[in-house]
C-alpha cells in the first residue's frame, strides 16, 4: 500500500526501519517482520479526548494572557488595538466554550467504549 520511514521501538533500542503498510499492519522490509499498529477504539477516543484538552489549554492561557493586557494597559495601548484584543478574547472565549462542550460529549461517549 503505501511506504514510508517511522521509528519504532523494538526491545532496548529504537531504531529506523523502512516500513510496508500491510494486512498485518506495519512490516520491516529489512526483517520481514510485522507490527501491528491497530488501536482499539477507547484508546483513539482517549488520544482524541486529550488533543482537545491541549487545545483548551492552550485557549485558556491565550485569553487570560489578553485579559491579563487588556487590564494592566488600558490607557497606553491604541484604540484599535484594544478593540481587536477585546474581539480576540470574545472569540477565544466562545471557541473555548464550544471545546469544552465538546470535551464534556466525548466524555460522555466514553461510557459506551
Amino acid at each position: 500500500m503505501g511506504e514510508g520511514v517511522v521509528y519504532f521501538h523494538d526491545g532496548n533500542d529504537t531504531r529506523l526501519g523502512r516500513f510496508l503498510m500491510r494486512q498485518c499492519g506495519l512490516m520491516d522490509v529489512t526483517s520481514g517482520q510485522c507490527y501491528n499498529v491497530h488501536m482499539s477504539k477507547l484508546d483513539v477516543a482517549k488520544e482524541q479526548l486529550a488533543y482537545l484538552k491541549f487545545w483548551l489549554g492552550i485557549m485558556v492561557v491565550t485569553d487570560i494572557s489578553l485579559v491579563g493586557w487588556l487590564i494592566s494597559s488600558p490607557g497606553s495601548a491604541p484604540t484599535h488595538r484594544v478593540l481587536g484584543a477585546v474581539a480576540t478574547v470574545v472569540i477565544i472565549t466562545l471557541s473555548g466554550f464550544r471545546v469544552h462542550l465538546r470535551i464534556e460529549r466525548h466524555i460522555a461517549s466514553l461510557e459506551e467504549l
